[in-house]
């Protein structure tokens, strides 16, 4: 199986290491610089999926589809790259910060985003989107705080017990 490591992470099917200038149109689009430690994950993680979860209130989320640089598969901008996503996130109804990256999601609807605006000085935030009531889990869609930083962020991943 393609599999790459960062830290304690093993990430599945990665594109390879972003070039420069995929990192610059990434950070003209968001008139923003990327942390290092977040460029020196992507050069693991781009484009890649990895099976590993974070607590939010309560509940486990596994926000594994890893956005990537460049151009798709089909040689444009869409569903999973960087641009196309700051592009779509800019366009749809959540109205996020310039500077705000959203650069993974889960299977449900829920994103994670790097908010590099002054105000959030590199915290990682998610868009969890809510839940049917049967679920018993919260039925309105929100915006948490997850770690104060990036590096912070991939601490408290963890493998996801169903997936071990």
């Amino acid at each position: 199986m393609d599999e790459t490591f960062y830290k304690h992470l093993r990430i599945y099917h990665a594109k390879g290491e972003p070039s420069a200038s995929e990192i610059s149109e990434i950070e003209d689009l968001l008139d923003a610089k990327l942390p290092t430690s977040f460029l020196d994950f992507l050069k693991a993680a781009n484009g890649g999926y990895f099976e590993f979860c974070i607590d939010i209130e309560g509940d486990s989320l596994s926000f594994g589809s890893i956005y990537q640089t460049g151009k798709d598969s089909n040689g444009s901008y869409g569903f999973g790259t960087f641009v196309g996503e700051i592009e779509s996130e800019r366009n749809g109804f959540l109205e996020i910060p310039r500077q705000v990256l959203p650069f993974a999601r889960d299977g449900g609807g829920s994103y994670v985003y790097l908010d590099l605006t002054a105000e959030g000085n590199g915290r990682v935030v998610a868009f969890v989107h809510g839940l049917p009531e049967w679920t018993g889990k919260p039925q309105e869609d929100r915006f948490i705080e997850l770690a104060a930083s990036f590096d912070e962020y991939l601490d408290l991943l963890y493998q996801c017990p169903d997936m071990i």
